[in-house]
């Protein structure tokens, strides 16, 4: 194996002076498709590395073997405390989506952590390219004074080195060589000395067994063949070898992925509907009011007849269409899009973006609505009476007693229709909102407090987007089923007509709109927060 020759470093080694980039993703020998992306954080200062790189142009440094490197990315992170911390925080870097996968598949998680360390070797070589190899070694031989086990590490990394340049290096140190000599036996190929790496982001650290020996004939140290600690589901090992050899693709657990999110979505979305449906129960009154009162009077007549209790009235009703709603389209928007990007690659997805947003919405809007249509239907009859009609289960087995299955989707193209458009395009501002906010001030904020009224800006233009072209067909729902005995769709379009002129396809908007406005938005930072805190607790307990 060939090592590349590194480039020359200019100024201090902890500035971004080399050809990787420290905040970006590095180029694996991966096939598509490729794990998703998980930057490391910039690495940290090291007291067994020089504090700057002397500006040596013009000379040629002596390139270090993947051999060497490997095992000294093990060495730093096992001897120096910050960069073990540095090695354990990145665990925080486990993309969202992959979380699930990284908890519950050893595999996995095996996987991700190799292709982690393997980018840290490449940070590594890049901090180490500006410096001749006896200001290396000079550095580690220093930071190791006093510690017996480093000591020890360290004349392993040297055996890792060819003759010539353990010469140098036994230079730098002053170093004779004393100690455990060769007996004779086949040496072991530096590209075959692995460290081990944990179940998870434990410190790395060479492999037990492994030690480095004199070989008084060649003058020169080589590691002997010995036995070393077996692999197992606790530690995998790593050595040069595997450094061109292809990672394991990590894919999504999209099972798990849709559990979760669910579970954050339904409580999003049934949290804002109970908080704004007020809002909801005035639209469908002023819908169902043929002399169109304004909101603030219908509001008030509610709350004589009923008092405000009665502002909740089809609560049952509303929570279980919240519930499949939060349930089916936030996860799986969401994992639609993993899925698509799985299957079709990243850059096929963000070219067409505007078609895997709009597809993905609408195959989940329509599945959720099939469960959603039902429940909707109990909502408008209950809200629409006067009557008390019980709860929302004895008004669904009245509904089926009169009228059978089929009376649980009367209207459901109008109601179709609304929820395709609604959702399409809410998600769709949602989606590019961000992009346009990048166009117009060149940058998001970085303040969490910021991010998060942009957030709620967001979701609250694209509830009141959504609502002004969905909701003709919301008012044609809801005089479909807003009697006992519901009306065909032409029927309800002619009477809508007849009755409030083109106004009555826009009564209640202003009060739909005020609602989703705030639904959206809570919906959005709800289900944000809550997904975070589900994933987090997911970490909990392993490294």
């Amino acid at each position: 194996m060939q090592p590349s020759m590194p480039q020359q470093g200019q100024g201090p080694i902890w500035t971004a002076t080399s050809s990787i980039n420290t905040e970006s993703q590095v180029t694996l020998p991966v096939p598509e498709p490729s794990t998703p992306a998980a930057a490391l954080d910039p690495l940290p200062r090291s007291a067994f590395l020089p504090e700057t790189v002397k500006a040596t142009e013009g000379l040629t440094h002596t390139a270090l073997t993947q051999p060497f490197v490997v095992c000294l990315t093990a060495f730093l992170m096992q001897y120096d405390a910050d960069w073990g911390q540095w090695w354990r925080g990145q665990k925080a870097k486990v993309p969202r989506e992959l979380v699930p996968a990284y908890r519950f598949n050893l595999e996995a998680r095996h996987a991700f952590v190799r292709t982690q360390y393997i980018k840290a070797i490449d940070l590594v070589q890049d901090l180490t390219s500006g410096l001749s190899l006896m200001e290396l070694c000079a550095a580690l031989y220093r930071g190791a004074k006093g510690i017996a086990e480093a000591n020890q590490h360290l004349t392993v990394l040297l055996a890792l080195l060819p003759k010539a340049q353990q010469l140098e290096c036994r230079s730098a140190w002053g170093f004779t060589p004393t100690g455990v000599m060769s007996r004779g036996g086949p040496a072991v190929h530096a590209d075959d000395v692995a460290v081990v790496l944990g179940d998870g982001f434990h410190v790395p650290r060479l492999a037990e067994g492994i030690s480095a020996a004199y070989d008084p004939l060649n003058e020169q140290h080589i590691i002997e063949k010995q036995p070393v600690e077996p692999a197992g589901d606790i530690c995998h090992h790593f050595s040069a070898r595997d450094m061109t050899r292809p990672q394991p693709t990590i894919q999504p657990d999209f099972a798990k992925d849709m559990v979760i999110l669910g579970i954050a979505g339904a409580i999003a979305v049934m949290v804002t509907s109970t908080a704004l449906m007020p809002f909801d129960y005035v639209k469908v009154k002023q819908q169902v009011n043929p002399n169109q009162a304004p909101m603030m009077e219908t509001l008030q007549g509610i709350i004589a007849a009923d008092g405000c209790w009665g502002l909740f009235k089809g609560w049952g009703a509303t929570m279980m269409m919240s519930f499949f709603c939060g349930a089916i389209i936030f996860p799986g928007v969401e994992v639609g899009k993993l899925w698509l990007t799985a299957k079709l690659g990243a850059a096929f997805v963000a070219k067409y973006r505007v078609i895997s947003v709009l597809s993905t919405t609408a195959f989940v809007t329509f599945i959720s609505s099939l469960a959603m249509i039902p429940w909707e239907i109990v909502k408008i009859r209950t809200m629409a009476t006067t009557e008390n009609l019980g709860n929302c289960f004895s008004v669904l087995g009245r509904i089926l007693s009169e009228q059978g299955v089929l009376g649980l989707y009367v209207g459901f193209s109008a109601l179709m229709t609304r929820n395709l458009v609604y959702m399409m395009s809410k998600f769709l501002v949602f989606d590019f909102f961000t992009d346009i906010v990048l166009r117009v001030f060149g940058r998001l904020p970085t303040n969490n407090f910021l991010l998060g009224v942009l957030s709620t800006i967001k979701g609250m233009i694209a509830g009141v987007f959504s609502v002004c072209v969905s909701h003709p067909p919301d008012a044609i729902l809801t005089r479909m089923n807003q009697d006992a005995k519901s009306l065909g769709l032409v029927t309800a379009i002619q009477s809508i007509w007849e009755t409030k002129g083109i106004a009555g396809f826009y009564a209640g908007v202003i009060t739909r709109g005020l609602w989703a406005a705030g639904t959206v938005a809570m919906q959005f930072l709800i289900y944000d927060s809550v997904k975070a805190l589900l994933f987090a607790a997911l970490m909990l307990g392993i490294a």
